[in-house]
């Protein structure tokens, strides 16, 4: 079984749309995402 990368990329976007980040061209959105999941801000 292989796993794409487009498979990864979608899941990830899924991810970021359920914890409400907005689209970010300037930011990478997983950092700020970390940060929400370890209750720092963001």
């Amino acid at each position: 079984m292989t796993v794409t990368g487009s498979t990864v990329a979608k899941h990830i976007d899924d991810v970021l749309a359920e914890l409400d980040l907005p689209d970010a061209e300037a930011d990478h959105r997983r950092v700020p995402a970390v940060l929400r999941f370890l209750g720092i801000g963001a």
